[in-house]
């Protein structure tokens, strides 16, 4: 599996592993749930980390997992993932009734095409009419936000 997403380059490795937990956020921002790509404008950032790297052949895994909830079941909300002002990847989020936990986790592998220092940044809105929230249902989060490894994220750097 690493070697499909990363290839088999003669001297590249993982040069970094950077991990951390995920805000408990909550909010009514909107992405539309449409045929039309988001914008860096739309949502709410919740995710930010700025990598350099060092070769152009460089790419970096971005792993974000989290419980969503959507206050309103007929809603969909939008993850949305940048580097600096590039969309490079977008997941939905649905949930069967209101305020019903799911589990996301959304992985994307990017090869910027350039040494340099790059800023990675994650967006969730919903479609309008409702609130979600990162890490659970209520404005505290599942189990009170305490142990929720399901709140994380992990960003891998291959050189």
């Amino acid at each position: 599996l690493f070697r499909s997403l990363f290839g088999s380059a003669i001297g590249s490795g993982v040069k970094e592993i950077l991990f951390g937990q995920l805000p408990h956020l909550s909010g009514t921002t909107q992405i539309p749930y449409d045929d039309t790509p988001p914008l860096i404008t739309e949502g709410t950032q919740f995710f930010s980390q700025t990598i350099t790297m060092n070769v152009p052949t460089g790419r970096l895994l971005v792993w974000l997992s989290t419980i969503v909830s959507i206050s309103n079941a007929s809603r969909k909300a939008t993850i949305s993932l940048w580097r600096d002002s590039t969309l490079i990847g977008i997941t939905a989020v649905s949930v069967g009734n209101a305020n019903d936990p799911s589990t996301t986790t959304f992985i994307e592998v990017d090869a910027p095409g350039a040494a340099g220092t790059y800023l990675y940044t994650a967006r969730i809105g919903v479609d309008g009419g409702a609130t979600w929230r990162i890490g659970g249902w209520t404005g505290d989060a599942n189990y009170g936000g305490t142990a929720n490894t399901n709140n994380q994220y992990v960003v891998m750097k291959v050189e």
